[in-house]
């Protein structure tokens, strides 16, 4: 995803021999306060709860990835997580999901079943 946003994305910027990876169209580099600041406005506009904020694409992130069958490990390394107790705090699995994990363990020790 890095190569092809400096390949395609970058560049549209122009960014000369600037050294920032994600710049504005102002050529500054990109300002995390700012971001959280045009994301809190984002969740505003769009009447979410304002309880939401950029930590929780996090969360998002990592549920995500557990639900999609990523290694726990990979996805402990997406997070930057020195150990996968930190990244299991930042997964919460619905119980669509817990039924369905369960379901398909059931399966595989007893066979198909129906409920």
């Amino acid at each position: 995803m890095l190569a092809q946003y400096f390949s395609e994305i970058r560049p549209i910027f122009n960014p000369g021999r600037l050294p920032y990876v994600f710049l504005t169209d102002r050529h500054g580099r990109l300002n995390p306060k700012r971001v959280a600041e045009d994301f809190a406005d984002l969740v505003q506009e769009a009447n979410l709860p304002t309880a939401l904020d950029l930590h929780c694409l996090r969360h998002t992130y990592a549920t995500h990835m557990a639900e999609w069958g990523y290694d726990e490990y990979f996805r402990q390394k997406q997070l930057g997580h020195a150990y996968g107790s930190s990244t299991g705090i930042y997964t919460h699995l619905g119980s669509d999901f817990k039924r369905s994990a369960i379901r398909l363990a059931l399966a595989r020790v007893y066979g198909d079943f129906k409920q």
